[in-house]
C-alpha cells in the first residue's frame, strides 16, 4: 500500500492538473493568451483538434492558436467531470474531461461540446500537456436544432487554418 506521503503526493499532482487545464480554459478566453497557452505545452506537444488538424510544437501549436485568436472574437470554456490518472512514477498522467464553450466566430454565435482526453507529463517539476486530443460532439449555431445538426458544416470558420503544418502520426 503506498505511504501517506505516496497518497497526498498524488492528490498534488491531481490538483496541479486541474489548475493547468483551468489556466487553459483561462487563457483561450482572454482572447487566446498565445504566451500562456504555450506555456502549459511541452515542447514536443501534440494539439490534436480532430476536425481541424494535429500540431506539433510551440510553434505549430502557436500558430494555431493565433488563427483561433483571428475568427474567433468571443469563448467561453467550462470543464467537467475530470477523470485523471497519475502514472506510479510520478512523472506522467492521463485525464479527460467533457467540456462545453460558448463561441462567437466570424459573428456567428456557436454552442460546441466534447471531450479532451489529455497526457500530461513533469517537466522540470512542473506538469505540462504532452498531447490533448478535443472530440467534438456537437458544433451548433447557437440558434439551430442540435438534435438535428450537430455539426457546423465546414471547417471555413478557421480561415489561414490550411497554411500551418499539420502533424501526422508515424
Amino acid at each position: 500500500m503506498p505511504t501517506l506521503e505516496e497518497r497526498v503526493q498524488v492528490i498534488e499532482d491531481r490538483e496541479e492538473i486541474r489548475r493547468l487545464k483551468g489556466m487553459y480554459a483561462r487563457y483561450t478566453d482572454a482572447k487566446y493568451d498565445l504566451d500562456g497557452i504555450v506555456s502549459l505545452f511541452t515542447e514536443d506537444a501534440v494539439f490534436d483538434c480532430t476536425d481541424f488538424g494535429a500540431y506539433q510544437g510551440h510553434e505549430a501549436i502557436r500558430e494555431y492558436y493565433g488563427v483561433m485568436q483571428k475568427n474567433l472574437t468571443f469563448t467561453v470554456h467550462y470543464h467537467a467531470d475530470e477523470i485523471i490518472d497519475i502514472d506510479p512514477s510520478g512523472e506522467t498522467a492521463t485525464g479527460s474531461c467533457y467540456f462545453l464553450d460558448f463561441e462567437t466566430v466570424q459573428g456567428q454565435p456557436l454552442l460546441v461540446a466534447g471531450t479532451y482526453e489529455d497526457q500530461y507529463k513533469k517537466v522540470d517539476g512542473k506538469w505540462k500537456v504532452a498531447h490533448m486530443k478535443v472530440n467534438f460532439l456537437f458544433r451548433i449555431d447557437w440558434n439551430s436544432d442540435w438534435v438535428k445538426e450537430r455539426l457546423v458544416s465546414g471547417n471555413t470558420f478557421l480561415e489561414g487554418s490550411e497554411s500551418i503544418p499539420r502533424y501526422e502520426q508515424a
